[in-house]
């Protein structure tokens, strides 16, 4: 039987290079750098309507609430709004957080939120802090937070949550504020 020939890796010496854009840019300070796309202001500060559902769970990991719904957004025209808000199961104290995605024609926005501190086992509370995590398209420029209220309203208030529920939200932007 034929033994492969062992290959050795060699380390080759490069001579110093320099980075010719650093050099070229060596003058300049942080005045001199213009955002490449101006980007109008955004009120964020909208209402969003739509469905709500939250599957049978076990009560020891935590409720979860899914929300679908739309609005329509000044500079943004008609956005659609979609995602999910876990709450606390067994554990002695935390926070609700979620994830929420806003979809327009210009780009898509992706939002996370937080609950208040609150005790294990508390239902899905209605105030949310809220931090634009990421944007596309022309709204991978907007960064900030703010706060959020949502309001559920049950299709059937008899359900009892362990057995699931539905119905429709209303969510509010109630603050936002962009870094200068």
């Amino acid at each position: 039987m034929r033994h492969p020939k062992a290959i050795r890796p060699v380390v080759e010496n490069m001579e110093s290079k320099l980075l010719l854009t650093a050099h070229a840019l060596s003058g300049l300070s942080a005045a001199h750098i213009v955002p490449l796309l101006p980007v109008a202001p955004i009120n964020l500060q909208v209402t969003i309507h739509g469905t709500y559902t939250s599957p049978k769970h076990n009560p020891d990991s935590g409720e979860v609430i899914k929300i679908s719904g739309s609005s329509n957004v000044n500079g943004l025209g008609k956005v659609s709004a979609g995602g999910s808000i876990v709450g606390l199961g067994n554990v002695a104290s935390g926070q609700a957080q979620g994830l929420l995605t806003l979809n327009a024609s210009k780009g898509r926005l992706l939002v996370y939120l937080v609950g208040p501190v609150q005790p294990g086992f508390s239902p899905v509370p209605l105030q949310y802090h809220f931090t634009v995590v990421s944007g596309t398209g022309t709204l991978k420029s907007i960064a900030g937070s703010g706060d959020l209220t949502i309001n559920l309203i049950p299709s059937h208030p008899s359900n009892s949550k362990p057995h699931g529920a539905s119905g429709r939200f209303t969510a509010m932007i109630t603050s936002f504020t962009s870094p200068a």
